[in-house]
């Protein structure tokens, strides 16, 4: 399962909780209300957790969380890759 998977299985499984809903890697996460600024904070510890993403100052806007490509792109930029391409 590739990291855009994963974070779209644990959108689903742990926060909106329904697999009727659609998460496309675009979907607007918060504006459709699927996600708040408290499943934000659990998104950031599932990070870090996960994939060892570290981060700065600046990758606390919800601009970085609104679609799953988003949220992609952010752990793509904060994770250290190993030679065996994992975290």
């Amino acid at each position: 399962m590739n990291r855009t998977e994963e974070i779209r299985s644990f959108i689903t499984d742990q926060i909106v909780k329904s697999k009727d809903v659609v998460l496309t890697d675009d979907r607007h996460l918060i504006r459709d209300g699927l996600i708040n600024s408290i499943d934000v904070m659990r998104l950031i510890t599932f990070m870090t957790e996960r994939f060892g993403a570290t981060l700065e100052e600046d990758d606390y806007n919800l601009e970085n969380f609104e679609t799953l490509a988003s949220i992609h792109a952010l752990v793509e930029k904060r994770t250290v890759r190993t030679s065996n391409g994992l975290a």
